[in-house]
């Protein structure tokens, strides 16, 4: 959280020196839309709708405002529309990239999060299938359809999904679907070892520690000291991110299933005390339905 509230504010010194400079413009709407909580300090950035607030997608739109033929990121921003359900701009965002340009493997990207949003998987796979012939090399392409896959219970071609999105770039959303899919397989050895894989990628990162919990948590055998050191790497994601909300809920099962019932309810409370104020994505982790758990990535 501390290195992408750093990342936010050197990106917005060099936009107040360049104003409507589309690349600063690019990062920091991907910033924010990785990291919700950065709503909250976004009020230097304005936009021509009067809705404006300050939102990764009132970022996004602003680029295009500025430049119609910009394409760059637009499968990011695709994503963050699909997340807000969206639904009417999010098809609008697809007819303009297709005029601009149909041989990009975003517009082909936003296409499929516009028809999976529609509930045609099969339609949406395609889609990032013709995403991936324009361009091999897109990880974003690669994870999405991990997710897609994942939530239909096609397990194990969302591993492979997964494990080709992070062979071309690695990213810790990468490592959350590889791991989820393989505890949903009950593959718990390949589990644990991808989890330490991406807590060596990502030291510091709270889901990549909170990914050493679960599967440490899930894995069996020697599950007493198991149990004990998820718990401790889980209270450590817990602290360094306490909006962190699969390591809180992977937390709060610990303590439920040894009937430590006060501290659940305590670690609730402390939750909402020290996130409140910080900001919200508009998706929940706790809906159930493919489309929000692909999303809620």
């Amino acid at each position: 959280s501390s290195h992408a509230l750093h990342a936010w504010n050197y990106w917005s010194k060099l936009l107040d020196q360049h104003p409507n400079h589309t690349y600063l413009l690019l990062q920091m709407a991907r910033l924010q839309a990785r990291y919700p909580f950065l709503l909250g300090t976004a009020g230097g950035i304005t936009t021509n709708s009067s809705s404006s607030d300050g939102s990764s997608s009132c970022i996004f739109a602003k680029i295009r405002t500025i430049d119609p033929y910009f394409v760059g990121g637009m499968d990011t921003y695709a994503l963050t529309l699909a997340k807000e359900r969206n639904k009417s701009e999010l098809g609008r965002l697809c007819s303009e990239l297709l005029e601009v340009n149909d041989k990009r493997h975003e517009t082909w990207a936003a296409l499929a999060l516009y028809h999976h949003t529609c509930g045609d998987v099969e339609k949406a796979l395609a889609f990032l299938e013709k995403g991936i012939t324009c361009n091999p090399r897109s990880a974003f392409c690669h994870q999405i359809m991990g997710g897609i896959l994942q939530g239909e219970g096609r397990l194990d071609h969302a591993i492979v999904s997964y494990f080709r999105a992070n062979e071309i770039s690695k990213d810790v959303i990468s490592y959350e679907g590889l791991v989820e899919a393989y505890l949903s397989c009950s593959k718990y050895k390949e589990a644990v070892c991808t989890a330490k894989e991406a807590i060596s990628f990502a030291p510091r990162d709270p889901r990549a520690m909170t990914l050493v919990g679960l599967a440490l948590m899930s894995a069996p055998g020697s599950r007493e000291r198991g149990r004990d050191k998820a718990k401790r790497t889980l209270k450590k994601a817990f602290s360094i991110d306490p909006t962190c909300k699969k390591a809180l809920f992977a937390l709060v099962d610990l303590h439920i299933e040894e009937e430590e019932y006060d501290i659940c309810i305590e670690s609730i409370k402390r939750a909402i005390d020290e996130s409140d104020g910080v900001g919200s994505s508009s998706s929940s982790s706790t809906n159930s339905n493919s489309v929000d758990k692909l999303y809620s990535k």
